[in-house]
């Protein structure tokens, strides 16, 4: 009779243990359920055909101000695709300089993509340089977030803004046929302005 008294203390150790052990197994699958996604995720990166991983400044004679000619400097697309500023030449340029992380550069976005498109019979090129060392990780989701058609292109060791300059993000810079800067304008553009010193420019 005493043996049998303790039975049901032994089952209920025995319960508890085992609710224990399925409590810590299913809060390791919610962990490792929480992680992969993010692993898919990195894994699952789409880079846009526009995006450049990175670039090169090739010309540090230059000097980056209004009237000099433009600093010239190469970028390299995910196919292997090397283009140039000056490969622009006999073009009008709008070299701007932006972060994804910036509310003002955010917001011009769709007022430079509306200039690329309809300003491009009118000798428009549009090119953004990543002025905040961001990498292909944060460059690809803002140009697919914004449906940017553009070459938006990295710059890893700050070459680029650190040589042209920029006081601060969004700057822009406005590059006639010649490959002289025009004018430059710090802070956020729209079309109007674009279309405008467009028509100014040679």
């Amino acid at each position: 009779m005493l043996k049998q008294a303790k039975t049901p203390k032994r089952e209920g150790f025995f319960r508890l243990f085992l609710a224990i052990g399925l409590l810590f197994v299913s809060l390791s699958l919610i962990a490792c359920g929480e992680t992969t996604p993010k692993v898919a995720e990195k894994t699952a990166l789409r880079i846009p055909n526009t995006v450049a991983l990175e670039s090169k400044l090739l010309d540090r004679s230059a000097k980056a101000k209004r009237g000099s000619m433009a600093p010239d400097f190469s970028y390299t697309f995910a196919d292997g695709t090397k283009q140039k500023l000056s490969d622009w030449r006999g073009k009008k340029v709008l070299l701007n300089f932006w972060a994804t992380w910036c509310p003002p550069c955010k917001a011009e976005m769709p007022d430079i993509q509306a200039a690329a498109e309809s300003l491009k019979r009118e000798g428009l090129i549009v090119l953004a340089v990543n002025g905040s060392n961001e990498g292909v990780e944060e460059i690809a989701p803002f140009a697919q977030a914004n449906t940017l058609t553009f070459p938006l292109i990295a710059d890893l060791a700050g070459d680029l803004t650190e040589f042209y300059q920029v006081p601060g993000l969004p700057t822009s810079f406005f590059i006639d046929s010649n490959g002289i800067i025009y004018a430059t304008k710090v802070g956020s553009v729209d079309f109007a302005l674009i279309k405008q010193l467009l028509t100014e420019m040679k």
